[in-house]
């Protein structure tokens, strides 16, 4: 869900996004939406060449586990040292590791969405995130 996001909004931006993914469902509502998602097993070094990562200029690694997330990220940055890596983590106590593999942008979803929800609460968040005003 947060990689669908990230890439709705990228898109909207008129940035270039392949999507990466091994679900059936998943993949056939993203290319519903017109989005381009590469049908994979494995995210490996192989996965991410076809994607093109040697040449981009970022990838989000928002797989929803940790382990998952940091082997990409390490095998991003071994493909491209350049590339901006934004990484969805559960566990801040992973922070460190993360940031030691090359991780450019951390971003726990949880603390993120409370910190909002707080902030709208307030009268301090006006924009198209917030969901019913």
């Amino acid at each position: 869900r947060v990689g669908k996001s990230v890439g709705a909004r990228l898109k909207q931006r008129r940035k270039d996004v392949v999507f990466i993914e091994k679900d059936k469902g998943v993949i056939d509502r993203l290319r519903s939406e017109g989005l381009l998602v590469m049908d994979v097993g494995p995210i490996d070094e192989k996965t991410l060449l076809e994607a093109g990562a040697e040449n981009a200029d970022g990838v989000v690694a928002s797989l929803g586990d940790d382990s998952k997330n940091l082997l990409l990220t390490l095998t991003a940055k071994e493909i491209n040292s350049h590339i901006t890596v934004a990484v969805r983590i559960n566990e801040a106590k992973l922070i460190p590791k993360f940031k030691k593999a090359g991780a450019s942008l951390l971003i726990i979803p949880e603390a993120v969405g409370g910190c909002r929800l707080a902030d709208a609460m307030l009268g301090n968040i006006t924009d198209d995130v917030i969901v019913g005003k």
